[in-house]
Protein backbone atom coordinates (compact mmCIF):
# COMPACT_ATOMS: atom_id res chain seq x y z
CA UNK A 1 0.00 0.00 0.00
CA UNK A 2 2.66 2.31 0.46
CA UNK A 3 4.06 2.17 -3.28
CA UNK A 4 3.95 5.48 -5.08
CA UNK A 5 1.77 5.83 -7.92
CA UNK A 6 2.93 4.76 -11.33
CA UNK A 7 4.09 6.99 -13.92
CA UNK A 8 2.03 5.91 -16.70
CA UNK A 9 -0.68 3.93 -15.59
CA UNK A 10 -2.70 1.48 -17.50
CA UNK A 11 -5.02 3.48 -19.98
CA UNK A 12 -8.25 1.79 -18.55
CA UNK A 13 -7.82 3.07 -14.81
CA UNK A 14 -7.35 6.92 -15.85
CA UNK A 15 -10.47 6.60 -18.47
CA UNK A 16 -12.82 3.83 -17.58
CA UNK A 17 -12.52 3.97 -13.95
CA UNK A 18 -13.12 7.74 -13.61
CA UNK A 19 -16.90 6.86 -11.94
CA UNK A 20 -14.84 5.67 -8.93
CA UNK A 21 -12.48 8.80 -8.85
CA UNK A 22 -15.90 10.72 -8.60
CA UNK A 23 -17.50 8.59 -6.33
CA UNK A 24 -14.58 8.96 -3.64
CA UNK A 25 -14.83 13.03 -4.51
CA UNK A 26 -11.40 13.95 -4.60
CA UNK A 27 -7.75 12.35 -5.28
CA UNK A 28 -5.92 10.26 -2.85
CA UNK A 29 -2.48 11.60 -1.83
CA UNK A 30 0.34 9.40 0.48
CA UNK A 31 2.48 11.67 2.39
CA UNK A 32 4.80 10.52 5.25
CA UNK A 33 3.36 6.93 5.40
CA UNK A 34 -0.18 8.08 5.90
CA UNK A 35 -3.09 8.72 3.33
CA UNK A 36 -5.26 11.50 2.85
CA UNK A 37 -7.96 12.54 0.47
CA UNK A 38 -8.15 15.68 -0.98
CA UNK A 39 -11.14 17.37 -1.68
CA UNK A 40 -12.09 20.70 -3.71
CA UNK A 41 -12.27 23.42 -1.89
CA UNK A 42 -11.60 21.54 1.61
CA UNK A 43 -8.25 20.88 3.42
CA UNK A 44 -6.72 17.15 2.81
CA UNK A 45 -8.23 14.78 5.33
CA UNK A 46 -6.84 11.21 6.95
CA UNK A 47 -8.36 8.46 4.83
CA UNK A 48 -8.94 6.91 8.41
CA UNK A 49 -11.74 10.00 9.25
CA UNK A 50 -13.48 9.08 5.79
CA UNK A 51 -16.13 6.66 5.58
CA UNK A 52 -15.58 3.32 4.99
CA UNK A 53 -16.95 2.83 1.77
CA UNK A 54 -15.34 5.56 0.62
CA UNK A 55 -12.05 3.88 1.96
CA UNK A 56 -13.00 0.91 -0.04
CA UNK A 57 -12.95 2.64 -3.15
CA UNK A 58 -9.81 4.52 -2.39
CA UNK A 59 -8.16 1.83 -1.74
CA UNK A 60 -9.17 0.03 -4.72
CA UNK A 61 -7.99 2.90 -6.92
CA UNK A 62 -4.56 3.36 -5.35
CA UNK A 63 -3.91 -0.76 -5.49
CA UNK A 64 -4.78 -0.08 -9.21
CA UNK A 65 -2.42 3.61 -9.81
CA UNK A 66 0.65 2.27 -7.56
CA UNK A 67 0.80 -1.32 -9.83
CA UNK A 68 -0.12 -3.65 -6.51
CA UNK A 69 -3.07 -4.79 -8.37
CA UNK A 70 -2.30 -5.61 -12.20
CA UNK A 71 -3.29 -7.81 -15.24
CA UNK A 72 -2.75 -11.55 -14.47
CA UNK A 73 -3.55 -10.63 -10.78
CA UNK A 74 -6.72 -11.82 -8.78
CA UNK A 75 -8.72 -9.18 -6.18
CA UNK A 76 -10.45 -11.12 -3.43
CA UNK A 77 -13.30 -8.83 -2.23
CA UNK A 78 -15.35 -9.89 0.77
CA UNK A 79 -18.74 -8.19 0.96
CA UNK A 80 -17.81 -4.95 -1.06
CA UNK A 81 -20.96 -3.66 -0.59
CA UNK A 82 -21.21 -3.73 3.11
CA UNK A 83 -20.65 0.43 4.92
CA UNK A 84 -21.36 1.09 1.08
CA UNK A 85 -24.08 4.03 0.00
CA UNK A 86 -26.43 1.68 -2.06
CA UNK A 87 -26.29 4.66 -4.77
CA UNK A 88 -22.69 3.53 -5.13
CA UNK A 89 -22.99 -0.88 -5.79
CA UNK A 90 -24.19 -0.05 -9.62
CA UNK A 91 -20.50 1.77 -10.14
CA UNK A 92 -18.93 -1.11 -7.73
CA UNK A 93 -19.88 -3.55 -10.28
CA UNK A 94 -18.72 -2.17 -13.24
CA UNK A 95 -15.62 -1.15 -11.78
CA UNK A 96 -15.31 -5.02 -10.78
CA UNK A 97 -16.37 -6.22 -14.30
CA UNK A 98 -14.16 -3.60 -16.01
CA UNK A 99 -11.70 -5.20 -13.95
CA UNK A 100 -12.29 -8.43 -15.22
CA UNK A 101 -12.60 -7.03 -18.95
CA UNK A 102 -9.01 -5.80 -18.43
CA UNK A 103 -7.60 -9.12 -17.08
CA UNK A 104 -7.51 -8.98 -13.11
CA UNK A 105 -9.67 -11.78 -11.99
CA UNK A 106 -12.03 -10.25 -9.63
CA UNK A 107 -13.88 -13.16 -7.00
CA UNK A 108 -16.50 -11.59 -4.39
CA UNK A 109 -18.10 -12.62 -2.08
CA UNK A 110 -21.95 -10.97 -1.41
CA UNK A 111 -24.89 -11.54 0.55
CA UNK A 112 -26.59 -8.52 -1.37
CA UNK A 113 -28.87 -9.29 -3.86
CA UNK A 114 -29.02 -5.98 -5.61
CA UNK A 115 -24.79 -6.70 -6.63
CA UNK A 116 -25.74 -9.74 -8.25
CA UNK A 117 -28.29 -8.25 -9.92
CA UNK A 118 -25.87 -5.52 -11.57
CA UNK A 119 -23.79 -8.66 -12.08
CA UNK A 120 -26.04 -10.41 -13.78
CA UNK A 121 -27.60 -7.12 -15.86
CA UNK A 122 -23.78 -6.10 -16.68
CA UNK A 123 -22.76 -9.84 -17.85
CA UNK A 124 -26.05 -9.84 -20.14
CA UNK A 125 -25.08 -6.33 -21.74
CA UNK A 126 -23.59 -8.01 -24.42
CA UNK A 127 -20.79 -5.00 -24.16
CA UNK A 128 -18.24 -7.42 -22.24
CA UNK A 129 -14.97 -8.12 -24.85
CA UNK A 130 -14.02 -11.13 -22.51
CA UNK A 131 -16.70 -13.35 -20.89
CA UNK A 132 -17.49 -13.00 -17.63
CA UNK A 133 -19.26 -15.80 -15.25
CA UNK A 134 -21.56 -15.55 -12.32
CA UNK A 135 -21.00 -18.46 -9.88
CA UNK A 136 -23.45 -18.75 -7.06
CA UNK A 137 -23.55 -20.74 -4.09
Amino acid sequence: MSANKLKNPPSFIKDDLKQLHTNIGGSLKLEGGKFYLITPGAKQREITLVAEGVRKIATLIHLLENGSLEVGDTLFWDEPESNLNPKLIKDVAVALLLLCQNGIQVIVGTHSYFLLKEFDLLSRSGKNKYSSRLFLA
